[in-house]
């Protein structure tokens, strides 16, 4: 009941992250893992989108775009209806319809600007074990640099040394620091390789929701769409200050697998 050209004739709307890859044939494809809220992009797939370790990945879809085009009872969604023997005034077949047409698609994810144009910045998360680390290596510069502060803050004397100071600092007084903010969620990889074209893990709870609402146990499987690179979408995504031009590309079911266990051998 798919429509591949009425798929994409609607537009698509933003959805709220060396050594190269490997010679042996890997194919172009997201994985969505076993795992709560866990997904791999393999490193062709990575290497198409230009994205390296610490870079953000983002999805848009087309359902508000369906859903809009249902309401308005256009032409072509009224023909795929009658098409299919639809109505479009029943819920459940409105929801076959939206289910049949949507598609998802991947991008490089953008920064984010304020409404002046300055970029949005966010904080990184640092756990107390992270600041104490931080705070080994660079507590003499801290100091320095927060001298005042840290006197007023700790009732100390003007002429407190620097020792002294650094003896009262806490894990407390180090600010998580300030990065600025990209649309979509940071991949990493689990091996030492860096670089565009590696293979990245990313976490995205909701996505992964989405994706297998139809699994009614969710971590039984990993499903795996293929990320078809042939089918360029240009479109565009507003950063909070402008439209930005972005290329995407589709993703498709290929399959559900049974996941690898830790232990187990191939056969």
């Amino acid at each position: 009941m798919t429509n591949s050209n009425l798929k994409f004739g609607f537009g698509f709307s933003a959805v709220n992250d060396s050594v190269k890859a490997s010679a042996v044939e890997v194919k172009p494809q997201m994985i969505v893992r076993s795992t709560d809220g866990a997904f791999t992009l393999t490193a062709p797939a990575a290497k198409a989108l230009a994205i390296a370790p610490g870079d953000y990945v983002m999805f848009m879809n087309n359902i508000d775009q369906i859903e809009a085009a249902i309401a308005a009872k256009n032409p072509d969604i009224v023909k795929f209806a009658e098409d299919n023997g639809l109505s479009l005034d029943t819920k459940a077949d409105v929801d076959s319809i939206v289910s049949s047409l949507t598609q998802w698609v991947i991008a490089k994810g953008i920064a984010k600007k304020k409404a002046n144009g300055t970029p949005m910045m966010c904080s990184v998360r640092m756990t107390k074990a992270d600041k104490a680390a931080w705070l080994k290596d660079n507590m003499t510069a801290f100091v320095a640099e927060n001298r005042d502060e840290l006197i007023a803050k700790y009732e100390l004397s003007p002429e407190a040394t620097d020792e002294e100071i650094a003896s009262n600092v806490s894990v407390d007084d180090v600010a998580s620091p300030m990065v600025e903010d990209f649309k979509g969620c940071k991949v990493a990889t689990t091996s030492s390789a860096t670089g565009v074209g590696v293979q990245v893990n990313f976490t995205y709870a909701a996505l992964w929701n989405q994706l297998k609402a139809d699994l009614e146990d969710k971590k039984s499987k990993n499903r795996i769409f293929d990320v078809d690179l042939d089918t360029t979408i240009n479109t565009v995504v507003n950063n909070g200050f402008e439209d930005v031009d972005v290329v995407a590309y589709p993703i498709n079911f290929a399959e559900d697998v049974e996941p690898m266990r830790r232990g187990e051998n191939k056969d």
